[in-house]
């Protein structure tokens, strides 16, 4: 019975030794817009962060255009995914800037990142 449960031991550590992805692949790169569009088929499949500008929201909640004035660059982001109500949140608060963490996909060429958090960067005026 030992040397069962001694190759059973050897065979789980082995597995999560060898089974790990690289720690790039599992945490968040932080980007600018400008750099994920100069480059986005190097960018596929990963996971980033970007900040930009809010320039739009689709009627059904399910997109926006992020924009980065610097970088004179607009992309989209899918928001599908995020609940309903943290998609409304986004017409609750006067938002100018939001934070994305997600994936980036190219359809057809097109590159669009598939938000998995969406934090909106409130500006506060004071008076």
């Amino acid at each position: 019975m030992t040397i069962i449960r001694s190759i059973f031991v050897s065979c789980l550590l082995t597995t999560f030794v060898f089974g790990q992805n690289p720690a790039a692949k599992n945490s968040y790169e932080s980007i600018s817009l400008k750099e994920l569009s100069g480059s986005p088929a190097e960018y596929e499949g990963r996971l980033v962060i970007v900040t930009g500008e809010l320039i739009s929201v689709d009627a059904g909640f399910r997109r926006l255009d992020i924009f980065d004035q610097n970088g004179k660059v607009l992309i989209t982001v899918n928001i599908e995914q995020l609940t309903m109500s943290q998609r409304e949140s986004l017409l609750a608060d006067p938002v100018r800037r939001v934070t994305v963490n997600g994936r980036v996909e190219l359809k057809n060429g097109q590159l669009t990142i598939r938000a998995q958090k969406l934090v909106a960067l409130v500006n506060h005026l004071s008076e």
